[in-house]
């Protein structure tokens, strides 16, 4: 399953977590493989993901193969309405490999049913909760949840982004800083904490400059920001893996996205 699960990797970040316009998915990943291939047949999986932009498959289902799993489709408080839904369906064309193995979640969930619906459920061993925690009003809450859910010892990965448009509105509600995420974790039963981040600034300029040119901005402005943007991409690419020290202020870092894997205490 590694030499599969690592094509329809590669397909993942080339057609829709593209790594060249979003370095930080690499991250993701890389993180996500190394968690999955700890899993054992006898597991208990959960994968909390925004699924109805894709009439309810889970896109990360693709990578588990022989596993205990079951989806939950967390639809944000503003999301369940007819026009968000199947937002990003068209994107399962240019997913061939993905798309044999996805699968449709098995419940639908909100803010409000979510607890009595993981919990109603056999503990599990490993949740998964990927790109949806700035997508929940009360994070808080969420991984006190995820913690009642999991047995003696699991595990919860996380992978959220610290730097990004807010988006999705209404429903963009909160963003952790990396040390923000492990007082969240500790202070909700979970101990162990390993955080991941990506490091290098110029990949924070890159990522905001992805979504700025997407605005009316002036067309000269326009103009500038696009050259600057395939100047980097392409002369300039090794910087945006590299770490790069500030050199006015200690103790500062540029982090776009995190992930994380924390035990239940």
């Amino acid at each position: 399953m590694d030499e599969q699960r690592q094509e329809i990797i590669d397909e993942l970040t080339k057609n829709l977590y593209d790594l060249k316009r979003w370095p930080h998915y690499q991250l993701l990943f890389e993180d996500i493989n190394q968690v999955i291939k700890k899993i054992t047949i006898k597991d208990r999986v959960a994968i909390l993901e925004r699924c109805y932009i894709y009439d309810g498959y889970s896109i990360f289902s693709s990578l588990f193969d022989n596993v205990n799993l079951e989806i939950f489709d967390f639809i944000p408080p503003k999301s369940d309405v007819e026009e968000r839904k199947n937002a990003q369906l068209d994107k399962l064309d240019f997913l061939p490999k993905t798309q044999k193995k996805v699968i449709k979640s098995q419940f639908s969930t909100n803010i409000y049913n979510l607890k009595d619906k993981l919990n109603t459920r056999e503990n599990y061993d490993y949740i998964f909760i990927p790109n949806v925690l700035h997508h929940h009003p009360n994070p808080f809450e969420l991984f006190k949840i995820c913690n009642s859910s999991l047995n003696e010892k699991g595990h919860l990965y996380v992978f959220d982004a610290t730097l990004r448009e807010n988006h999705q509105q209404p429903d963009d509600f909160l963003r952790f800083t990396p040390d923000g995420v492990i007082y969240a974790l500790e202070n909700n039963g979970f101990k162990d904490i390993k955080v991941n981040t990506s490091k290098s600034p110029v990949e924070a300029l890159i990522y905001t400059i992805d979504q700025v040119i997407q605005y009316d901005l002036p067309k000269n402005l326009l103009k500038e920001i696009n050259n600057l943007n395939e100047i980097i991409k392409n002369k300039y690419s090794e910087t945006l893996k590299k770490n790069y020290n500030n050199k006015i202020r200690k103790y500062t870092s540029f982090p776009v996205a995190y992930s994380v894997i924390a035990q239940k205490n």
